[in-house]
């Protein structure tokens, strides 16, 4: 009767262990499968041009400019863009920064199909304009050596959170 009684023990014990840890498994796994759908699901716009296609969330508007250039907006509001500028690879990566910025950090990204330096800067307006505000705003510049040009990929840290403009870089493919 005792040894019936320690065998029932230690099956009941056994399956409740068995079933904590699958428990601890799907605790473990369910935040981060509802993560990456949450990201999935957030660029929702797929943008096209002759050059590439992006993918912005679809609560922006998008402003297609001359020149396959981007001009990203929510609620009317400019918080980024795509800009192609010209890249000469034998000149610093400054050459690829806004007039009157100031790099805050800088380094480059793994991962995409070219080299990518992602830049967060500080704008600040010309003293002749007498504009006094100071935008924060990360760049994330794609740099295409053969064709001398970069896709410059940016949006005002204020508007735009760090892990939706990675999203967004991802989405990213030339044509």
């Amino acid at each position: 009767m005792n040894r019936f009684f320690i065998l029932l023990f230690s099956v009941i014990f056994l399956l409740s262990f068995t079933s904590c840890s699958n428990e601890t498994k799907k605790l473990n796994t369910n935040p981060e499968q509802q993560l990456n759908q949450s990201q999935n699901t957030q660029l929702k716009q797929n943008i096209q041009t002759d050059l590439y296609q992006i993918s912005i969330p679809k609560e922006w508007t998008v402003e297609k400019l001359d020149g396959n250039i981007l001009a990203f907006k929510k609620e009317n509001k400019k918080i980024g863009g795509l800009d192609i500028i010209g890249y000469y690879p034998e000149q610093p990566i400054s050459q690829l920064e806004p007039n009157h910025s100031e790099v805050i950090e800088s380094k480059t990204l793994e991962g995409f199909f070219t080299e990518v330096v992602k830049e967060k800067l500080k704008i600040t307006p010309p003293a002749a304009s007498g504009e006094t505000t100071v935008t924060e705003q990360v760049h994330l510049f794609f740099i295409i050596k053969g064709k001398k040009i970069a896709y410059d990929l940016y949006f005002n840290t204020a508007d735009v959170d760090e892990q939706t403009a990675l999203n967004i870089a991802k989405s990213l493919k030339l044509k």
